[in-house]
């Protein structure tokens, strides 16, 4: 990844960047530096990232829910987890509930915590998939 310099970013600012995402999948997207660029040792109110607050981590999952709700064309979110899971037992003969397909990102975004440096975008999307998960749960249960 080429170097950015983030010295003029300002929280919530928008760049293109045509190269890879920070988890690099997709070769160009909009993103926002907070929550998604963690080179940037700020948070998104300009302080260093160890101030960051718990409310900071779930408005930038929510950010990047309403994010996900613009990419895909639907204004009630990104929800592909029904259709996931479905193919997941069509492939694997093993039937997972939406619940615990979301679940199953949140604790993969768990465990990726403990892996490396620290990466906000985990904390972020883990709480986004717990919530997901507890929506999907009110619905079902």
């Amino acid at each position: 990844m080429s170097e950015i310099d983030w010295s003029a970013a300002k929280p919530g600012q928008r760049w293109h960047y045509k190269g890879p995402s920070a988890q690099g999948f997709y070769p160009v997207r909009d993103v926002t530096w907070e929550g998604v660029w963690t080179e940037r040792p700020t948070s998104d109110t300009g302080n260093p990232i160890s101030e960051r607050t718990a409310a900071s981590f779930l408005r930038a999952g929510l950010r990047h829910m309403e994010d996900r709700a613009a990419t895909y064309d639907r204004p009630d979110g990104e929800r592909s987890m029904g259709a996931a899971v479905s193919a997941f037992e069509a492939v694997s003969g093993v039937r997972l509930t939406e619940e615990q397909g979301w679940l199953f990102m949140a604790i993969l975004k768990a465990v990726r915590t403990q892996q490396g440096g620290f990466r906000a975008d985990n904390y972020e999307d883990g709480a986004a998939y717990f919530a997901l998960a507890g929506e999907s749960a009110a619905k079902s249960r």
